[in-house]
């Protein structure tokens, strides 16, 4: 489950730095009136500019990530003894946990304001 989420962690990221760069290319040729368009290098280059299966991948991999982290989230952690942190372990409400209540409400279906 580590490589799963790490590897999806790292697409989402790698993804949302090309969507960043991307928006700074607006803002640039925006604010010089140019009508040049920007590029997305993951998108133009990798994808060949099928937007379709790009994003498909971008929100594919953002939920795969989150649902790691919030499975992972939930392991028990020793302290170094070797013995398992019973505070931790016996935690079980999701709403003490971030990552398990944003994935709540993303299960849910609602709106919490990201």
């Amino acid at each position: 489950m580590d490589v799963v989420t790490l590897g999806s962690g790292g697409t989402a990221a790698s993804m949302g730095i090309s969507d960043v760069l991307e928006g700074v290319q607006d803002i640039c040729y925006g604010s010089t009136g140019s009508e040049t368009a920007s590029t997305n290098l993951i998108r133009d280059y990798v994808y060949q500019g099928n937007y379709d299966v790009y994003y498909f991948t971008e929100i594919g991999s953002v939920m795969v990530a989150l649902q790691g982290m919030a499975i992972l989230g939930n392991v028990p952690k020793s302290e170094g003894t070797g013995k398992v942190n019973k505070e931790t372990s016996l935690n079980t409400n999701p709403f003490n946990n971030k990552t398990a209540k944003v994935m709540y409400y993303i299960r849910m279906g609602m709106n919490f304001g990201i």
